[in-house]
């Protein structure tokens, strides 16, 4: 969906006469939003100006800026593509990330303790990384990538072969990869 789609969209919802009233603009450079601009004489829409500021800064915090306005939060879609070789070590990340966020708040209330500022950072990191992680899953699951599972029938007692490879055994260095401490 173009942004221009999205303004009309809206435009369904909002007169566009209270849109223009409200953003101090011309009624009918509300309208010129919501026409292609191949088509008609649409012109530069403020959601295609976020996009515009957003790469030119090549940084995320416009649309973070506007997410966390609307009690929400931005999860970049992953670019690299994950392979089958890497489906447990995630799956074990996105555990220990997920437990280490659930440990901080379990400390808290059970000890009755406050967080510091320091603290609640550290925990918004951490919570961060495992929605990225979770991202990647789900982005390359969409793509097709877990259709078949990664290690083939794992139930069957048959000898492994090429096909059928083993789960790979969690290391002390692949538990600390996934902490973040040795990258």
């Amino acid at each position: 969906m173009e942004s221009h789609d999205i303004v009309k969209n809206l435009l369904k919802k909002i007169p566009a006469k209270h849109v223009a009233q409200e953003l101090g603009v011309s009624l009918s450079l509300v309208y010129k939003w919501a026409e292609a601009p191949i088509v008609g004489s649409g012109t530069s829409n403020p959601l295609d100006r976020i996009e515009v500021l957003t790469r030119l800064a090549d940084d995320m915090a416009p649309l973070e800026w506007l997410c966390t306005r609307f009690d929400g939060s931005f999860v970049k879609r992953p670019s690299m593509e994950v392979t089958t070789e890497d489906f447990v070590y995630r799956v074990s990340r996105v555990m220990v990330e997920l437990g280490h966020v659930l440990g901080e708040f379990s400390k808290s209330s059970t000890h009755a303790e406050r967080f510091s500022i320091e603290e609640v950072r550290e925990i918004r990191m951490r919570w961060e990384r495992a929605k990225g992680v979770i991202e990647k899953f789900l982005a390359a699951a969409e793509q097709g990538q877990y259709s078949t599972p990664p290690f083939g029938n794992l139930t069957s007692a048959a000898p492994q072969t090429a096909q059928t490879k083993a789960v790979p055994k969690i290391t002390p260095t692949l538990y600390k990869r996934s902490l973040g401490l040795n990258r």
